[in-house]
């Protein structure tokens, strides 16, 4: 099996057997195309998914997603909080599901 020929890209400078070698291109041609897929949310049948973005004094905000309920979401988001101060505003979106 052929090794596929290499993608245009610089070479940093580097030591090649105990000798100093300057920076060059390799390869040749254009990286190709890829189609980049995104999955949708999927919930289980019948539950929903929710974002819970809080805001804190210093205007700065932390966002969650939770599944279930709104206030099974809002329960977990709570628990989740990495700053040791009380947020000042928690906002819950419904983002999908029934």
């Amino acid at each position: 099996m052929k090794r596929k020929s290499p993608i245009k890209h610089d070479v940093s400078d580097h030591y090649r057997d105990g000798k100093w070698v300057e920076h060059y291109e390799r390869g040749h041609g254009d990286r190709p195309e890829v189609e980049r897929r995104r999955t949708p949310t999927v919930s289980p049948r019948g539950s929903s998914v929710y974002n819970v973005v809080f805001t804190f004094p210093d205007g700065s905000t932390e966002s969650y997603n939770g599944g279930g309920s709104a206030t099974g979401a809002l329960k977990e988001a709570i628990g989740r909080i990495q700053r040791p101060v009380l947020p000042r505003r928690a906002t819950l979106t419904l983002v999908g599901g029934a």
